[in-house]
């Protein structure tokens, strides 16, 4: 459906993010509800690392995505 554009793009920023900053890994914030971005980004590498939380609750997958995983 979305003909590899997602990838495409998560690969292009994460090429620009890894060049201009020196770090080896950032973290994706993807709302519960969201369930097609959470699955886009585990298809792109992105790893789970937990939850965010606000006011006790979890709001938020975090996802992490490593410099090695391009």
């Amino acid at each position: 459906m979305g003909g590899g554009r997602w990838a495409e793009a998560t690969k292009l920023i994460s090429q620009v993010y890894f060049a201009v900053k020196n770090e080896d890994s950032y973290i994706a914030h993807v709302r519960l509800f969201n369930q097609r971005s959470y699955h886009a980004l585990k298809k792109c590498g992105f790893q789970d690392t937990g939850f965010f939380y606000e006011n006790n609750q979890k709001t938020r997958y975090l996802l992490k995505f490593h410099k090695k995983d391009l």
